[in-house]
């Protein structure tokens, strides 16, 4: 049997338990964030330095020569085009460098040739004919101005003169009508052929599809021809970024060393944006027209500001922040402001001072 003292002893304990349960708990502050402790986990850490900064910008251009021409048949019926050049070709202006199928319309014009010039043929002999004419009856006016016996000799002259001025005449209109026709056939087979517009270089010509047998459709370019006299990379720009006779370096894809270009024209296309046109010293055929290359622009500098990398800056809420351990080692955050940013760092305007290290 329990000794009755003890029992209430220990009844008088547990009411006094219960008792503190029941009274209301101190309401506590929260603990400033705690991220993670240093529990032998390295860390990288970046320092706040103070140095200039410079922000630049990069232009985009491509590259184009001094002219350009997509040429293609006028007669966009034509068809069984045969390309007579390859890419990479030179070329001189009025050379052929492609035709259809057009052996009977060029038949037509070698026919129509050979009458034009049978027509013209006998326009010259009745014009030498009528020379001659005209000189005999100046022989016979002086004869019958001597003696009358040559009267009738000077009016069968003059009328044989008059018929050959008619026949002229005549001949004259059908020299022209033929004339009219050679040159009708001539502009439709021209309209069948590809003309070097000027010196230039092949840059593309067509290829049929063997393989899929997919026809080329009407008004698509036969082949293209450049002229690299000259040549030149051009921007778009929303303001005057250029000056001329400005000199420009250009990185150009695929390209390890870049093309030292000097500014020629720098000007509104008709509207808000400014083209510079960037002309090379020389022309490079290795480079393809549309070839995108990069300027590195200088927009403003800044000097004597404190910075930090920008990948050690966190973004929430509006609001920037980073990381740090304290003196006990715990990882903590810190609210900063920031400035510019510019090749991976950015300002700091507050919020740490110089030296001071945060972690990456």
């Amino acid at each position: 049997m329990k000794h009755p003292k003890i029992g209430a002893l220990l009844l008088g304990l547990l009411l006094s338990l219960s008792a503190c349960a029941l009274l209301p708990k101190e309401e506590e502050l929260p603990d400033a964030p705690l991220l993670q402790r240093d529990d032998g986990t390295s860390y990288e850490f970046a320092e706040v330095l103070r140095g200039d900064f410079t922000i630049r910008e990069t232009v985009e251009c491509r590259y184009r020569a001094n002219r350009e021409a997509k040429l293609t048949f006028e007669d966009e019926g034509a068809l069984g085009e045969r390309i007579y050049v390859n890419v990479g070709q030179s070329v001189e202006e009025g050379d052929l460098l492609a035709e259809a199928d057009n052996e009977a319309l060029k038949s037509q014009v070698a026919e129509q040739q050979h009458i034009f010039e049978d027509a013209r043929r006998e326009l010259r002999q009745l014009q030498e004919q009528e020379s001659l004419q005209a000189e005999r009856i100046g022989l016979l006016e002086r004869a019958a101005a001597a003696e009358e016996k040559y009267q009738g000799d000077l009016a069968e002259a003059r009328q044989q003169r008059q018929q050959t001025l008619l026949r002229i005449q005549t001949a004259r209109e059908t020299a022209n009508i033929q004339a009219e026709r050679l040159s009708e056939l001539r502009i439709q087979l021209r309209e069948t052929q590809i003309y070097a517009p000027f010196d230039g270089i092949i840059m593309d010509v067509y290829q049929p599809n063997e393989l899929t047998w997919i026809e080329r459709e009407p008004g698509e370019p036969l082949c293209v021809i450049a002229d690299f006299s000259k040549a030149f990379f051009v921007s778009e720009t929303d303001d005057e970024a250029f000056t001329v006779g400005q000199t420009v370096k250009i990185a150009a894809d695929g390209k390890d060393v870049p093309y030292t270009t000097t500014v020629v024209s720098c000007e509104t296309g008709g509207g808000s944006k400014y083209i510079t046109l960037f002309e090379l010293t020389e022309p490079d055929f290795t480079l393809g027209i549309g070839q995108r290359g990069t300027i590195e622009t200088k927009v403003q500098e800044y000097e004597d500001v404190l910075y930090l990398p920008s990948a050690v800056l966190q973004e929430r809420n509006g609001q920037t922040f980073v990381s740090y351990l304290d003196e006990k080692g715990i990882r903590r955050e810190k609210e900063v402001t920031t400035g510019v940013t510019a090749d991976g760092r950015t300002e700091i305007t507050g919020g740490v001072e110089e030296g001071e290290r945060v972690l990456r």
